[in-house]
């Protein structure tokens, strides 16, 4: 990752976790032990832990495999609340395999912060939220999103 993408990962889940973000955990900046081996040489000894959510898991590709509950407008609060702060610091990097959800908590949360990028725009989350509500979205749905963008 880099000491860069180390502190944007651990920034990120921490603002996330000070606006109280569904599925936000306690994150830490470890220094890797010496006798465990690495990638990136010697000045890559520091790692990013995030804690997850109890249950959770990438989210499937597979549409049909979607949970009722996470086709729900409380879902989509939650994904609103997400995709303020992936605008606001401009975290790329946003697909399927960056989004974690918990059927034992009903919650959906985002991981993977470490590429930011100042250009990221609205309209390049419109295909991930379409895969994620698989294809449709309700109007209930729809307003839990505007909800979750406006007031994370």
């Amino acid at each position: 990752m880099g000491p860069k993408g180390d502190n944007r990962e651990f920034l990120t889940a921490h603002a996330a976790r000070r606006l109280s973000l569904a599925g936000s955990g306690i994150a830490a900046i470890i220094e890797v032990p010496r006798d465990f081996p690495i990638l990136g040489g010697e000045d890559h000894r520091k790692a990013v832990l995030l804690e997850w959510v109890p249950g959770a898991d990438k989210i499937s590709s597979n549409a049909a495999q979607r949970p009722a509950a996470m086709l729900s407008p409380a879902t989509a609060r939650q994904l609103g609340g997400w995709l303020s702060l992936i605008l606001w610091l401009g975290i790329a990097d946003r697909h399927l395999g960056n989004w974690i959800w918990s059927e034992e908590k009903a919650i959906i949360a985002a991981v993977d912060f470490e590429e930011w990028n100042e250009n990221v725009a609205p309209a390049s989350l419109h295909d991930l939220v379409k895969t994620i509500f698989g294809g449709s979205i309700s109007e209930e749905t729809a307003l839990g999103l505007r909800h979750g963008i406006s007031d994370p």
